[in-house]
């Protein structure tokens, strides 16, 4: 919004809703005026969710993420220089360094971006061509904003078994099929704190052993829903 009140600075604000309302002041309005409230696909209003999870900020301090390689390099790339500036020693013997090889991205078999900066999957098919064998999957409270750029990326990882998805806020989280656009190898799935609200048990993927959904406010039919499939599809539910 551009601020053009006197009881605003002049210029651009982003009106924000936090994960952790404790952050917050406000419902999204300011002196009677309501100027946001929670975005389309998420369950409850701002002010049903926190009364107090909103906050106005300036641009600059504001993050709307990278793409997965761009996190993947800035997490895992080795920097020969200052690795080679580390002085070693022992028994108050100077060592040498000998050579010290560029990291392979390409054999990679976990990638960790828990709480990192990652929003999509960038360019098309270039996923599948620098990590092609990861297996486990961690992006856990990061940037990505809905359950499509999920799928863009885990698509592209043909041998992904675990996929760690928890304290993530999707605008379209699952609301039909748990394996729409997912790696058929998955069988572990972590949606702990995702604010899901309901999900269906007949989309789960077939693969799938082990999910996890604790710290949702998912309805009780569906819990009874997902208990029978636990039992009879193999499904462990967590």
């Amino acid at each position: 919004m551009c601020a053009t009140s006197k009881s605003f600075r002049s210029g651009l604000w982003y009106g924000v809703e936090w994960d952790n309302p404790e952050r917050g002041k406000h419902d999204g309005s300011h002196e009677g005026v309501q100027y946001f409230t929670s975005p389309a696909g998420i369950c409850f209003t701002l002010a049903r969710r926190n009364p107090k999870g909103g906050s106005f900020v300036r641009p600059a301090n504001v993050s709307f993420g990278v793409d997965f390689l761009t996190v993947v390099r800035q997490e895992y790339t080795i920097d020969r220089e200052e690795v080679l500036s580390q002085e070693i020693s022992i028994s108050s013997r100077k060592l040498e360094w000998g050579k010290v090889k560029e990291r392979s991205y390409e054999n990679l078999p976990s990638v960790l971006l828990a709480r990192s900066e990652v929003n999509g999957a960038g360019a098309d098919g270039e996923i599948r061509e620098t990590t092609p064998y990861v297996q486990w999957l961690d992006m856990c409270g990061t940037l990505l904003s809905c359950w499509e750029d999920v799928a863009a990326i885990t698509q592209q990882l043909e041998h992904l078994e675990g996929l760690h998805l928890s304290n993530n806020r999707l605008l379209s989280p699952l609301k039909s099929r748990l394996s729409a656009g997912l790696s058929a190898a998955i069988r572990t799935l972590a949606l702990n704190n995702c604010d899901l609200t309901g999900l269906r048990p007949e989309g789960v993927l077939q693969s799938l052993k082990n999910l996890n959904v604790s710290s949702n406010p998912l309805e009780q039919k569906h819990g009874a829903e997902y208990r029978c499939s636990a039992q009879t599809g193999g499904v462990k539910l967590v």
